[in-house]
């Protein structure tokens, strides 16, 4: 676990009510001593910036204590996992509609 969130930022990303979006996560990341770094389209033909922006996000999330974390990867008793094929078939007919209701969209 390193504390780094990584992000790829099109040009939705760009609209002015997704950007807002954008930052209001960001700055949360950051309440939570996570760094985060962005990719965007240039980095994909050449990642050597990028490559950069993430080693120096792993360097500085390291400088964060262990012990003064205040994330987990471990979700919270109340999460319904919905990130395999079987967890999805296990949810209720509610769970689907309420966590996969968007899919059909």
């Amino acid at each position: 676990m390193a504390g780094v969130a990584g992000e790829y930022d099109g040009e939705l990303h760009l609209v002015r009510t997704q950007r807002d979006h954008d930052l209001r996560r960001e700055g949360a990341f950051r309440g939570h001593d996570i760094e985060t770094v962005t990719m965007t389209a240039p980095d994909r033909h050449d990642p050597s910036a990028f490559l950069q922006r993430l080693d120096t996000a792993y360097r500085h999330a390291a400088q964060h204590p262990v012990a003064e974390r205040t994330w987990t990867l471990d979700p919270p008793p109340w999460w319904t996992p919905a990130h395999t094929v079987a967890h999805r078939r296990a949810m209720t007919e509610h769970q689907r509609r309420r966590f996969l209701g968007h899919r059909a969209a």
